[in-house]
Parts: C-alpha cells; structure tokens; sequence
C-alpha cells in the first residue's frame, strides 16, 4: 500500500503541478490579454479624443471665423456708411453755402464773370440761349449787357442750384457753367476718391 500511496501522492503532486502550471499559464494568457485589451482601449480613448479635439476645434475655428468674417463685414459696412454720410453732409453744407451766396451781390456779379468767359469760349458773333435759374431771370436784362444783346436770348433752366448755360446751336457748342454741374462733378470726384457711391 505504501507503494499505492506513493504513486497516489506522485500522481497527485503531478495533477497539482500541471493545474498549477496550466492555472500560471491561464492567468498569464488572462494577464496578457487584459494588458493587450488596456492598451487597445488606451489607443482607442486617445484616437476618440483626438477626433473630438480636431471636430471641436474645426467647430470652433468655423465659427469664429464667420464670426470675425461678420465682424469684417459689418466693420467694411459701417466704413461705408460714414463715408456716405460724410459725402452727403459735405453736399448738404456746399448746398447751404450756394444758398446763401446766391442771395448776395457778389452773385449777380459771378454771374456776369460765367457769361463773359463763355460768350468768350463761343464767340459773339453767333445767337446763343443762356439759361438761367428761375430765381435769377430778373438779372437777365442787366446780364444781356455783356454780350450783343440781339444774340442772346435768356430762359429758364432745368437747374436750381444757381449759374448759367450757354447754348450756341449754330456751332453746336454747350458751356456748363451752373453750380447744379459743379456740385454733381465734385461729388463724382468725392465718390470716384473715397470708393462710395455717388451721392445724389
């Protein structure tokens, strides 16, 4: 029996080690692939944190360009507003200053300077039509003493600012002496230099 009990014995230390060794080899296998499993799982958190970083900072650079392109624009649109306005007031105030020097002497007398430079540019010899404002035609018959009076003719114009046109059909040739004019190019040359449109 002893001899039983020695190979029961043998037989069990054998069946313990091999348990022993296939549970070490078990839990090394488990170990391994826990460890494989963390390290995918890491790989993977980094990988989803990384597309969430770039998604929230392509969201965030989107939207804060749009909102400087907006901020650009409304800036641009402003600008322009202030220049326009700028442009108006500046007629507005060359409108009140024409205004006021219409009502002098000094107007009739720039009236007679207009009309003698352009019976100069035209010659005298031929009729002319010089159109005046409304307001002004009362100095028609002082003005026709510039010229030959048989030549010259004097009418309403189409303008309400102040000066003169001249009209010579015979040698098809027009003089544009009238503030509305003068007013209208100044404000072409403000708009054509500050970029704005024109003012009306």
């Amino acid at each position: 029996m002893p001899e039983l009990k020695h190979k029961l014995e043998v037989f069990s230390e054998t069946v313990l080690t091999e348990s022993e060794k296939e549970v070490r080899q078990i839990t090394d296998d488990l170990k391994l692939k826990s460890d494989a499993a963390l390290i995918d799982a890491k790989k993977e958190a980094k990988a989803e944190a990384e597309r969430f970083r770039a998604a929230k900072t392509a969201e965030i650079t989107a939207r804060e360009h749009k909102r400087v392109s907006t901020n650009r624009a409304q800036c641009r649109h402003d600008h322009l507003i202030f220049r326009e306005q700028c442009a108006d007031d500046i007629r507005q105030e060359l409108i009140r200053r024409i205004a006021d020097y219409t009502k002098t002497e000094d107007y009739a007398l720039s009236l007679r300077s207009f009309l003698k430079k352009a019976l100069a540019y035209v010659g005298t010899t031929d009729s002319c039509r010089v159109f005046l404002r409304t307001e002004d035609m009362h100095l028609a018959e002082a003005l026709a003493k510039e010229g030959d009076s048989n030549n010259i003719s004097f009418l309403e114009g189409r303008f309400v600012l102040g000066g003169l046109r001249l009209i010579c059909d015979a040698k098809k040739q027009r003089v544009d002496m009238s503030f509305d004019s003068a007013v209208s190019d100044l404000m072409r040359d403000i708009s054509e230099i500050s970029g704005i449109k024109e003012v009306s």
